[in-house]
């Protein structure tokens, strides 16, 4: 039974359909951002019947991770698929960065670690099911999320930084975009299917 016959298949070998659930997770994301920066985000929250002080930008925050984590996850995916890749069954963004090829700096790669901790349980639980999870995340967003600010007296404290803001999100994805687009768009190779022309 051909692709055409077999939609599971079909969608499973394809690239386009990994790509376009990755810009639909995207799109989600992007809409939670528009809505924790929103001036008038109060008057929603009341429109909507939520509890007066309700703040999207407390609430929604880990989700947007998690939505931008299982976006770069599936963006992943799709590049792995479009080389012809199985991609592994996991969450772990910096593995399957790995198998894609993409050349994450050291900064990326820590940026990816948090991704993947929303995707697994901080977008949907309040706990991890191991502890040493919770705490390894605490680490990796106090050095990654926060920048050491000197103060006159000697003591440094930290501020947060746009680690993981909408604009460094689009950054992640437009790198792996390029690598998605060129394994996407890659010529097939004409010399086996002549070879067996002959």
């Amino acid at each position: 039974m051909d692709d055409f016959h077999h939609p599971f298949e079909r969608r499973k070998r394809q690239s386009i359909y990994w790509h376009n659930k990755a810009s639909d997770l995207r799109g989600s994301a992007g809409v939670l951002w528009a809505a924790m920066n929103d001036p008038k985000a109060s008057e929603t929250a009341q429109r909507l019947g939520l509890s007066p002080g309700f703040s999207f930008s407390i609430a929604c925050w880990p989700v947007y991770q998690m939505l931008c984590g299982m976006a770069l996850e599936l963006l992943l995916k799709a590049t792995l698929v479009a080389k012809g890749v199985e991609p592994k069954p996991t969450h772990d963004l910096g593995t399957l960065g790995r198998d894609a090829g993409i050349p994450f700096t050291n900064r990326q790669r820590a940026l990816m670690s948090i991704y993947s901790e929303a995707i697994v349980w901080e977008g949907r639980y309040p706990v991890p099911k191991q502890e040493h999870r919770f705490y390894q995340l605490s680490e990796l967003e106090w050095e990654h999320l926060f920048d050491p600010v000197p103060a006159p007296s000697g003591v440094s404290f930290r501020r947060p930084n746009e680690g993981l803001s909408w604009e460094s999100f689009n950054r992640m994805w437009q790198l792996i975009y390029a690598s998605y687009w060129e394994a996407a768009n890659k010529p097939l190779n004409t010399d086996a299917s002549e070879a067996g022309a002959g």
